[in-house]
């Protein structure tokens, strides 16, 4: 789904800039109504709850209500991502 495009918030690509905004205060972040979402992407040994996909950005939001990060969850997000833009980048 397109950030912005029709979602139920309403707030179009606002949250995501704030959000990018307050975690890179250093970067620029002008083209985020063209990102996109999917929703629990899962490989593997890896489940994202939602992933952003926008340019010069990829944003992993994982939900943890009453749960703890799993040992080397985010390392295995980390690899999972860098494989994913391998074969986006080679095809």
């Amino acid at each position: 789904m397109a950030v912005g495009s029709t979602d139920a918030h309403g707030l179009g690509s606002r949250l995501l800039s704030a959000l990018a905004s307050s975690c890179y205060p250093d970067e620029a972040f002008a083209e985020l109504g063209q990102a996109w979402t999917e929703r629990e992407v899962a490989r593997e040994n890896a489940r994202i709850d939602i992933l952003v996909h926008g340019p010069n950005l990829t944003l992993v939001l994982e939900n943890k209500v009453d749960a703890l990060e799993s040992e080397g969850q985010c390392d295995t997000y980390y690899d999972f991502l860098g494989a994913t833009r391998e074969r986006v980048s080679s095809s």
